[in-house]
């Protein structure tokens, strides 16, 4: 065993080949004729009995919570028990709901020292007595007394990590058919405690891997949007104008846009999607096609074009999404600007003097 635990720390980023061998040296250092390991609220995996995977079936990883305890490693030691056990080997694992008698049973561990469970249904000491008169309780106790049946579980070691339960092992019969000793419990319960570290252990690694790889896709998109943007300005000689957008968080819904549409008419949009992140940058995006593609064609037909982007934006997102936008076009040679405003604030006009300000506010709409 010390060998194991020497095991359990080398292998704490390796979690399938840590569950593997912990189940192999409990197996062939007590000899139960079965060892099984159920953990809840870990990324997906092939269930394994013997180190065979038994389906093709990955199990989604729920919130710990909620989420049922499912078999990820099973090691036998009869042929015969085998047999039972893939009778109850489903794609997905054995299964023990949420709120099955066990996972109760379990949770207290999460605020007091663990401790081994013996699991005889015939003892009226035991704990698990209750399940023995599953009959008078619910259908789903009965399955789950039928299941332990069949398992022929005799023990159950709590793997806990910083208050959380993260799962449980649990052992059949001794061959030998000797009672678990003080010895053995206390063994098993260290080498569970030091199995749960490792694991989450694992998850932390697994957390921030996971938050690497969306800052990667997160400046992976930063740079698409920033392509969206325009690249250059088309000359005009009678304005001067120019553009930023920095999104609080790289990417966001927030859009500015020059479109040159020939005989010195400039299209000006600016945009902003309820919001922030991923999801509004792609609302973003459809709004910057639907304006690229329309406005050539509604040219100084500006209400048209807003009207057209207002149809076919709400035929194609959730009613929680919206938008404010505002879309004008400058003509350079009378130095004009006509516009739709759908949410913005007014535009200002500044006399060349600039000792008058004007604002025209019209009647505005969200899109």
């Amino acid at each position: 065993m010390t060998d194991l635990r020497r095991a359990v720390r080398r292998l704490a980023d390796q979690p399938d080949q840590l569950l593997a061998t912990v189940a192999d040296k409990i197996s062939d250092s007590l000899y139960p004729d079965h060892v099984a390991i159920f953990l809840r609220g870990f990324e997906p995996a092939l269930p394994t009995v013997n180190g065979q995977a038994s389906a093709r079936a990955l199990v989604k990883a729920d919130s710990p919570q909620t989420s049922p305890y499912r078999s990820r490693c099973i090691r036998v030691r009869s042929s015969n028990h085998e047999e039972s056990l893939c009778a109850v080997h489903g794609q997905e694992g054995i299964v023990l709901p949420a709120d099955s008698f066990i996972s109760h049973a379990l949770e207290g561990f999460a605020t007091r020292e663990p401790a081994a469970l013996e699991a005889y249904l015939d003892d009226p000491k035991s704990w698990a007595r209750a399940l023995a008169k599953a009959h008078v309780q619910t259908e789903e106790r009965y399955q789950e007394r039928e299941l332990l049946q069949r398992l022929n579980t005799k023990l159950i070691v709590p793997l806990v990590a910083n208050d959380r339960v993260l799962g449980f092992i649990s052992l059949g019969e001794k061959l030998s058919e000797e009672a678990y000793s003080k010895d053995d419990k206390e063994l098993l319960l260290t080498l569970a405690e030091q199995t749960a570290i490792a694991l989450d252990y694992a998850q932390l690694i697994n957390q921030v891997a996971e938050q690497e790889k969306l800052k990667r896709e997160i400046e992976i998109a930063k740079e698409v949007q920033a392509q969206l943007f325009p690249q250059n300005l088309p000359p005009l000689r009678t304005l001067d104008y120019t553009g930023i957008c920095q999104a609080a968080r790289g990417v966001g819904g927030d859009y500015y846009d020059f479109l040159s549409l020939g005989a010195d008419k400039l299209g000006i949009a600016l945009g902003d999607i309820s919001g922030k992140g991923i999801s509004a940058a792609l609302l973003m995006a459809s709004l910057q096609a639907l304006l690229r593609s329309h406005a050539p064609l509604r040219r100084e037909a500006v209400d048209e074009l807003v009207r057209d982007i207002n149809r076919l934006l709400c035929a194609s997102t959730d009613t929680s999404k919206y938008g404010t936008f505002f879309y004008g076009l400058y003509d350079d040679n009378f130095r004009t600007l006509t516009y739709v405003n759908a949410g913005h604030n007014p535009p200002i006009s500044r006399e060349p003097s600039c000792s008058k300000r004007s604002s025209q506010s019209l009647v505005a709409w969200k899109i």
